[in-house]
């Protein structure tokens, strides 16, 4: 990019953001309403293995398992030629996951998992502060900012 097309972009956007014409940007949940209807999903992961040696495991994360105030669970449900197959959760970071296993002797291991949930839209006014600041728990912050073994 040319110089003098860069400082006439930077202050088109600078006058935009001074005028109010720059979209705004949200921070604080507001309250859901019926105005803002629950939309339902169902995400389909499909494993296929290719070329598997000995015995083969996978771990197929899956959606939040925490329902929120935007967020509902709906559930997994798996189909596959597996020989075990389990809802598996990290209790130290609050993680789904899907374990499936197949024999040594299997050519061509394959699982379908579908996760059904809801979500809703949640928007933020970042001109309103919040009525009570929320703070984190340090024992939750110091978990995810130790180092990585």
């Amino acid at each position: 990019m040319e110089r003098r097309t860069f400082i006439k972009a930077g202050f088109g956007a600078s006058a935009a953001v001074a005028l109010g014409l720059a979209p705004r940007i949200v921070r604080a949940a507001e309250s859901p309403t019926e105005a803002n209807p629950w939309r339902k999903f169902e995400a389909v992961t499909k494993i296929e293995v290719a070329n598997p040696t000995g015995v083969t495991r996978v771990w197929v994360p899956v959606p939040l398992l925490t329902d929120t105030d935007y967020f509902r669970r709906g559930g997994d449900t798996w189909t596959g030629n597996t020989t075990m197959t389990r809802s598996v959760k990290d209790a130290r970071y609050d993680v789904g996951l899907v374990y499936a296993e197949w024999p040594a002797g299997e050519t061509s291991p394959v699982i379908e998992i579908t996760s059904r949930f809801a979500t809703r839209d949640r928007a933020v006014d970042l001109d309103k502060p919040p009525a009570k600041p929320v703070r984190e728990d340090r024992a939750v912050l110091a978990r995810y900012l130790e180092p990585r073994s």
